[in-house]
Parts: C-alpha cells; sequence; structure tokens
C-alpha cells in the first residue's frame, strides 16, 4: 500500500511538471511567432490596416496597403475603385487604441502582439472554467492547455494572419461568455459579448442558443424574470445586428451584403473558383465533402521518389508523415475530445450540444472547409461548448494518466504536423 501511494506520489509530480514545462514551451513558441511575424504573417495583416483606416474616419483600405510592397488582395472585396474586407469590423475595432498608439511612434502595430495576449486569456479562462467544475489545479491546467495546445486552436496561436486572429477574438469572446454565466450569470454582459461575436465572425453566433435555452429552462425563475433575462441577453445582439446592417448598407448599400459573396478571387485555382460557383457558400451538397475532412481524414505518406510496377512505391521516407490541403480530422488533432462521447448526459451538456449542433450544421454546408491549416480550425466556433462537453467526461472531475499524456503527445505531434505545413 505504502509503496503505491509512493508510486502514486510520484506520478503526480511527473504530470505536474511536465504540463508546467510543456506550457511554459508552447507558450514561448507562440510569444515568439506573434513578436516576429514570418512574411507570410506579414502580408496579412488586413484588420491592422483596416483599424487604421477606422482611425481616419474611412472604412476601406488605405492606400498604402493596397498599394504597398506587402501588397496581398486576397478575399478583399473591390467597389468603385475601393478595397473592403469582408469579416466583421471588431477586430479592427479592438485593434483601434493600439493601432494608434503605435502610429504616433511610427510604428505599425502587428495582430501577432495582441493575439499573444488573447490566447494567455482563452488559457486561464478555460483553466477557471474546469476549476468551477471541480477538478484540481493540475488537471484544470491540462484541460486548459488541451483546449490551445493539443487542438485545432494551435495552428491560431502560432499563426498571426487576419484570419486566424479573428477567430482567436472569436473563441475569447464565447469563452468569456461561458465564464460570465458560471460567474455572475449578467445576462445583458452576456449580450453584449455576442453582438461583438456576430460583428466578428457571423458563423459563431448561434452560441447565443445556449444561453437564450438556459435562460428559458432556469427552474428557479418566474416567467417574468425569464422575459427580462431574455431581452437584457437580446437587446445587445439586435443593436449589433443594426450596427452591422448600417456598416454593411455604408460599404456595399445593401445591410445584408457582406462582402463574402462578391470577394477578391483572383489568387482562388480554377477548382475552388467551380467549387464556389456550383456550389455556393452554403449548399446541403457539401456535408459528405466536409464530414470526410473534419472527421475522418488522416494525415498523408510523404513516399520515396521511387516508381515501382504499380507506380509510386509504397514506401515511406523521413519524416514520413504530413499535412495537405485542407487539413486533417478534429479527432486527429484533438483526441482528447474521443472522451465527449462518454459524457453524462447532464442538463449542462445538453445545452452546450444545441448551439455545437446548429453551428456545425452551419459548417458542414460551407463550400470551404479552411485554408492554412493542420486541423478544421471553422470548428473553434463550437469548440467552446464541446469543451463543456469535455469537462463531464472525467467521473470525480478527475483526469486519468492516460487523457494527460495524450494531451501532451498530442500537442507534439501538431506540432510536428504544422512543421509539415510549413515544409
Amino acid at each position: 500500500m505504502w509503496k503505491t501511494r509512493e508510486i502514486g506520489g510520484t506520478l503526480d509530480s511527473v504530470f505536474k511538471a511536465a504540463i508546467v514545462g510543456m506550457s511554459c514551451l508552447f507558450f514561448l513558441i507562440t510569444f515568439v511567432s506573434n513578436f516576429l511575424p514570418s512574411e507570410p504573417a506579414r502580408e496579412h495583416q488586413q484588420f491592422s490596416h483596416l483599424a487604421k483606416s477606422f482611425l481616419d474616419g474611412k472604412l476601406y483600405f488605405p492606400d498604402d496597403f493596397v498599394n504597398g510592397p506587402e501588397k496581398n488582395l486576397i478575399d478583399t472585396v473591390e467597389v468603385g475603385g475601393k478595397f473592403y474586407w469582408h469579416q466583421g469590423p471588431f477586430p479592427a475595432v479592438l485593434l483601434a487604441p493600439l493601432v494608434l498608439v503605435f502610429k504616433w511612434f511610427s510604428l505599425f502595430f502587428y495582430q501577432g502582439y495582441l493575439q499573444f495576449l488573447l490566447t494567455i486569456l482563452i488559457f486561464l479562462l478555460c483553466f477557471l472554467i474546469a476549476k468551477k467544475f471541480s477538478f484540481s489545479a493540475t488537471d484544470a491546467a491540462y484541460l486548459a492547455f488541451a483546449f490551445c495546445f493539443a487542438s485545432i486552436y494551435q495552428v491560431n496561436a502560432i499563426i498571426t494572419t487576419s484570419w486566424l486572429f479573428s477567430q482567436a477574438v472569436t473563441v475569447l469572446l464565447v469563452v468569456l461568455a461561458l465564464f460570465e454565466y458560471f460567474t455572475k450569470s449578467r445576462f445583458w454582459l452576456i449580450g453584449i459579448i455576442f453582438g461583438l461575436v456576430l460583428m466578428t465572425r457571423i458563423s459563431a453566433a448561434p452560441g447565443i442558443l445556449f444561453f437564450v435555452v438556459a435562460a428559458l429552462v432556469d427552474k428557479n425563475s418566474a416567467l417574468k424574470e425569464k422575459i427580462r433575462s431574455l431581452v437584457r441577453l437580446l437587446a445587445p445582439v439586435l443593436l449589433a445586428v443594426i450596427v452591422l446592417g448600417a456598416y454593411n448598407f455604408a460599404r456595399f448599400g445593401n445591410p445584408l451584403e457582406t462582402g463574402y459573396q462578391f470577394s477578391n478571387n483572383h489568387y482562388l485555382t480554377d477548382q475552388q473558383k467551380f467549387e464556389q460557383l456550383n456550389y455556393g457558400l452554403l449548399d446541403l451538397r457539401n456535408v459528405p465533402s466536409n464530414l470526410y475532412y473534419y472527421f475522418i481524414k488522416t494525415p498523408d505518406p510523404i513516399l520515396l521518389e521511387q516508381e515501382s510496377s504499380g507506380g509510386n512505391t509504397y514506401l515511406l521516407k523521413p519524416p514520413y508523415l504530413k499535412v495537405n490541403y485542407p487539413g486533417i480530422s478534429f479527432f486527429v488533432v484533438a483526441p482528447v475530445f474521443f472522451y465527449v462521447f462518454r459524457a453524462r448526459k447532464t442538463e449542462l451538456v445538453r445545452l452546450a450540444l444545441i448551439p455545437a449542433g446548429v453551428i456545425l450544421l452551419i459548417l458542414l454546408t460551407y463550400y470551404w472547409p479552411g485554408w492554412i491549416q493542420v486541423g478544421p480550425r471553422y470548428l473553434l466556433d463550437l469548440l467552446p461548448f464541446a469543451f463543456l462537453v469535455l469537462l463531464h467526461a472525467f467521473p470525480n472531475s478527475k483526469l486519468s494518466t492516460g487523457a494527460k499524456a495524450l494531451i501532451i503527445l498530442s500537442s507534439i505531434f501538431n506540432l510536428y504536423l504544422f512543421a509539415s505545413l510549413l515544409a
């Protein structure tokens, strides 16, 4: 018995040291990549450029971006000789004060400078939410690490292009809303947060269903209080809809037009143009393809450049595996989330599955599975709700040794796959 306890204590110490060491390592990698952005990342700082335009009272990209040395107009929308951004405006608004301060010193504010802080905050909030569910500090740290570095978020932590920056902002907002719900439950604040989500990534906005249903099924509230909670929750979102509509109308003369329908496609391949033209942005015909890439696709082998009698050889060469467009299965990148299938069917789990299911259906119908990714990063829109389900998958709020090892190993494997993506 004494030896068993001694071995258990030693193992706990090893895992404590492991999560501290791995967290420091991955945050160091994130810091370096965020503060020393690569050339591709430097080309895709659209939100910082747009923030500069907002400060000048304009809604289109400044001339020094359109005509500058780092010009890259992919996904921009050209109207009347002006170039606009097809994504929501909030990330640019968030950056505006920092862009202004750097402008005073004739410096450019790269999105990664803030993105590093966003990742720290996401990690901290996931840790605190796990603690709310009675996990120990060590286990909560493992779960927060799993969310940030042993999942599809890892690439978003490292790469600071505009597309991934907006997703980092979205994830932080949704996690922040969940944290608010589990602490003070101020529905007016949650409504404001989801108004900002709407003005960042529309596809993540159905996450508000979690809070709408939670308010409706609250057994401790009378009907009047439920209605009051819904008004507090939805009023800021309605205001965000009006602001976003006015923003779209000022740019395109249509409050419902975000620019996605006619974004600049000079950089698309003929195949990509065919998919967009024939399948549209949302279509049920996209579901089988996206199901495969989201949940089934595995890494591709790296074969020897040697022909055999049957064509190319089956023999592998170092480093043996790689990621090709459009990435690989969510469960290959985040295997710890296999545990969600054994989660207890609590009311909270059922609540989390509602927005997760709606968001997943929307994403599965989208014509484009994503670009510059290891796993399907669009699923970040629902990852906070999957995280809630994961918290209910471990009896007595205690991670198993196998789960901890899986989190550490998958984070390293993901880093290896990310390196193959850049090779």
